[in-house]
Formats: C-alpha cells, structure tokens, sequence
C-alpha cells in the first residue's frame, strides 16, 4: 500500500502567514564622557578599584598615605559597594528613578586601636545629578546626614564614647573641557548639629578640585582638595588611572583604579567629597586631640 506524503510539489497552505518582527535590544554604552555618566553603574556592571590616598593631619602635610580597595555591583536600580582602607565601608544605593535621585545608605568601621579607641559611623543621604548640557555640562548635588560614634580612652585609663551628628551638603559643577577632558570645581560644608561635650567639633567647609581625562577605555585622574577652610585647611592630593569597561547585554565590566574615595563618592566615584577623617567624625583630628 502507498503512503501520501508530504513533498516539495505539496500544494502551499491556504493558511496566510502572518509576519513575524524582530526586534533588537541595544544596550547602551557606558558614557565616556564624565558629564554624561550616571551616579550608579549601569545594570550588570561591576567596579573594582584599588587606590592610595594621601591626607593631611593637624602636624604634618600629605603625611598619612592608605591603601585602599573598593568594589561595587549593579543589580537593577541597586548598587552594593564594599570598601576596605581608612575604615571598612559597605553602602547600599538606590536609584528612585524620579527627581529625588540616589538614596544611599552607609555603615563605616575603623579598624581598633593599640589603646582600644574605635570609630563608626553611619550614614544616609540624597544625591542628584544634573546633565544641564548633554556632553559639556552637568551638576551634581548631595544631601546627607551622619552619625559618628568614637570611643577613647581617657588618662584614668577606661573607655568613653562620644558622637557627633553631622548634616553636610555638597554641590559640583563637572565641565567637559574637550571630549577627553572634564574638570570638576566643587564645595562641601558640614555642620555637627548635635554631639557630645567633648571633643568639640566645628562647622567647616572644603574646597574640590578635579580633573578627569578620558583616553578610550582609559580614565586618567587628578584630585586636589582643601579640607576645613576657616581653620586646619588641611590638603588632599591624589592622582590615578582607571580601566573601564561596558556591560553588554547584563554582562559585566570591571573597572580597575588607582584613585580617590572621593571622586568615587561624587557620581565617578566616587570626587569624593570629604575624607574619611573629616566626613566621618573626624577621626584624625581625634587622634591628635587624643595624643596631643
């Protein structure tokens, strides 16, 4: 017996056949211009960096040198961060997608000293940026409160905390000089609005300066910045490179550096605005306070 079978001469389907459309996702790339990127990464990235940061002290200039190794991670509008140098750090970032900006919240610990002093802190804040003029122009702003607990011995040789609640704001202009180069003129003042008898701390505001050179996959940084203006001025000095690279469809880009807290802080890096020993209860001036 003969089977039918389907064949090439089979008549065509009297089925219509509906068209069928493609559509291609374009991830897009990770802004080389620094006026263009975002305050957290893009969804997938990830950013490892690895820094030596200079400080100032009350007694010597660009004296205290730190090691320090950052690393942070996207997952949607959430970025978690983890830093270990000055202090031990880990942050949580929340882009609100809507004007209020980035929410981020920040727990920090120094590590216990010789005489059994410690510092922490913790911290929230609002940050936002502006891209005024696509590709030439943008602004950054952060707003942001903390909580700064110090425990030091006294002469009798036992143990007291004390805390200082600090608000603090912070305002950035970033101008793309060329396509390469964007130059990032910035101010911070801090205020303790509520802290213990002793030690005493004061208002006081910073001047920032930044420069930042793109060269393709290549960020060339240069950072320097005045600490306590109206008093100490104590001065930060920093100079780095970074290797960037873009997520592509979820993927990952690792960033390598060689840079400061500070601009890493500040929607690159974070210019980061304050140093460890100012932002964070001060923890140097403690320790000369301490030792004086």
């Amino acid at each position: 017996m003969l089977r039918a079978s389907a064949s090439a001469d089979a008549p065509p389907s009297l089925t219509p056949s509906l068209p069928v459309t493609v559509q291609a996702t374009t991830v897009p790339a990770y802004p080389e211009a620094y006026v263009d990127r975002p305050i957290i990464l893009f969804p997938g990235m990830t950013q490892l960096e690895v820094d030596e940061q200079a400080r100032s002290t009350t007694t010597a200039t660009l004296s205290n040198t730190t090691p320090d190794v950052y690393v942070r991670h996207s997952v949607g509008s959430i970025e978690l961060a983890a830093d270990l140098g000055y202090d031990a750090v880990v942050q949580a970032s929340f882009d609100t997608r809507s004007e209020i900006g980035v929410f981020v919240v920040r727990a920090v610990s120094g590590a216990p000293q010789i005489d059994h002093s410690l510092h922490e802190a913790q911290a929230a804040e609002l940050q936002q940026k502006w891209h005024l003029v696509p590709g030439r122009l943008a602004a950054f702003v952060e707003l942001g409160v903390s909580l700064s607990e110090n425990r030091l011995p006294l002469q009798s040789g036992t143990l007291t905390w004390s805390h200082a609640v600090d608000s603090f704001v912070v305002g950035q202009a970033q101008l793309q000089v060329t396509s390469k180069l964007a130059v990032l003129l910035g101010a911070e003042y801090d205020h303790p609005s509520d802290q213990s008898a002793s030690p005493h701390f004061v208002s006081s505001a910073d001047a920032l300066t930044s420069l930042v050179l793109a060269l393709g996959s290549w960020d060339l940084y240069a950072n320097f910045n005045v600490d306590d203006l109206g008093d100490q001025r104590l001065l930060y000095l920093e100079a780095g490179f970074a290797n960037v690279g873009a997520a592509e469809s979820g993927g990952t880009a690792w960033l390598f550096a060689h840079r400061s807290r500070r601009s890493r802080r500040c929607g690159s890096r974070r210019a980061h605005m304050k140093c460890a020993a100012v932002m964070w209860g001060k923890r140097q001036v403690l320790h000369d306070v301490v030792n004086a």
